[in-house]
């Protein structure tokens, strides 16, 4: 029984290990593809990340000056998407945005209009990382969670490899 326990544990992980790479090649196909069309590559981003990670929401911010404007979404009809973040009020891409650094953010206890519309839609949490074009940061991607858990421990990895891409 232990066993065949852990020969199906190695299996989930060579799926999901699958899956990660169909994903990204199939985002940076679309990147190749659609040089003069970034909109194109943020939507198959955004779909193909909620895709792998069972997300209701997935952004990609654009920050200019004090705002952040969204570029790219897939998300849940539920969950309110606005197109603008305020960069002044707490929030992972806030974080992001003011130290070029991966954020978490949990909604629970967080005051910002933001994440009391994001609890409101069952949202519990949020990670976001950095999208760096010619090593200047432009801006983020995000990924919101609904799991009582929150997200896993390794989503700001799994970021990281998409926001290399949406970064060509």
């Amino acid at each position: 029984l232990i066993a065949y326990v852990a020969t199906y544990e190695d299996l989930s992980a060579a799926r999901a290990q699958a899956q990660l790479e169909r994903a990204l090649r199939d985002v940076a196909a679309a990147a190749a593809a659609a040089t003069n069309d970034p909109q194109a590559v943020f939507d198959q981003v955004a779909a193909r990340l909620a895709e792998l990670v069972s997300a209701p929401s997935v952004t990609i911010v654009r920050f200019e000056g004090d705002s952040g404007i969204i570029v790219g979404v897939h998300a849940h009809p539920s969950v309110p998407v606005p197109d603008e973040l305020s960069l002044s009020e707490r929030s992972a891409s806030a974080t992001v945005a003011a130290t070029g650094r991966a954020a978490r953010e949990a909604y629970a206890n967080a005051q910002s209009e933001f994440a009391r519309r994001a609890r409101d839609a069952g949202l519990t949490d949020a990670v976001a990382v950095p999208v760096l074009v010619d090593s200047t940061l432009w801006g983020c991607l995000g990924v919101s969670g609904n799991e009582p858990g929150g997200l896993p421990d390794d989503t700001e990895q799994l970021l990281a490899r998409f926001a290399d891409l949406v970064s060509l």
